[in-house]
């Protein structure tokens, strides 16, 4: 092959290369073919925190693990069993879960059902909207999130693509949001610490909440995911003591093999 036809071909590999680099269909990074018998698991956690003057800082914690075993898939959706654990809490089985396959939305009695959960098993589209159909490294969307969810009221995301492996199909999304003030929020009730005695305290209202994260995709299936979520709350006590403090939260999931 003389030189000309060399370069040429050289060209040629630069020139595919570089539109393969530049964006790849969506579905090869979020869709998942689910099949009868398949076991798919994860081990999670969830942390919240209040710290602020005039009490000790108080924190909660919970762990646990889940596997989804896939009992079926018909009529276009993936119908799910297994067990649970919230250790030292709970545990038990899932019964009645169930994917719709196209959009991956949770389908509840036969319902389609936003899950304000920050994570799951795969991409829930309440959290992060509709993916455009081509990513490439660093491009955005925007997603409004119209609810109270796990780590915050309604607010606005941007999603920004860090990586894309179309190889691998895997892609690493950061998710960055805020959420304006509120006079009253959903929380968890929780006590704090004064004077060494546990205080039963609500909030009665938080400011801005700023939230972000890292989530890793792979073949459709959500295997690495954080979220660090904060705000500036106002905590009452029932006989009307107030106390400025700062509310953070943080989830962690991984999926792991095997069942858990």
């Amino acid at each position: 092959m003389n030189r000309l036809k060399l370069l040429a071909l050289a060209a040629l590999i630069v020139l595919c290369g570089g539109v393969r680099a530049i964006a790849q269909p969506a579905p090869d990074y979020f869709h998942h073919t689910f099949t009868r018998g398949e076991h798919l698991s994860n081990v999670f956690s969830f942390m919240y925190s209040f710290r602020g003057p005039g009490f000790r800082e108080q924190v909660r914690r919970v762990a646990g693990s889940a596997t989804y075993v896939v009992t079926d898939v018909h009529n276009g959706r993936a119908n799910f069993t297994g067990p649970y654990r919230y250790d030292g809490l709970a545990s038990g089985t899932n019964a009645g879960y169930s994917l719709d396959v196209r959009t991956l939305m949770p389908i509840v009695k036969g319902h389609v059902t936003p899950d304000t959960q920050a994570s799951g098993l795969a991409l829930n589209r309440f959290l992060w909207g509709n993916p455009p159909d081509r990513l490439r490294a660093g491009q955005t969307w925007t997603v409004t999130i119209p609810t109270d969810w796990e780590m915050g009221p309604a607010g606005v995301q941007t999603v920004t693509v860090v990586q894309a492996d179309p190889d691998h199909a895997t892609v690493m999304l950061m998710r960055e949001g805020r959420a304006t003030a509120q006079k009253s929020s959903k929380s968890r009730g929780t006590s704090i610490l004064i004077n060494g005695k546990q205080v039963a305290v609500s909030v009665t209202s938080a400011g801005p909440t700023h939230w972000r994260g890292y989530t890793t995709f792979r073949s459709g299936i959500i295997i690495s995911d954080d979220v660090l979520s904060e705000r500036d709350v106002i905590l009452a006590t029932r006989d009307g003591r107030t106390f400025r403090a700062k509310e953070r939260m943080i989830m962690l999931l991984n999926a792991v093999p095997g069942d858990t």
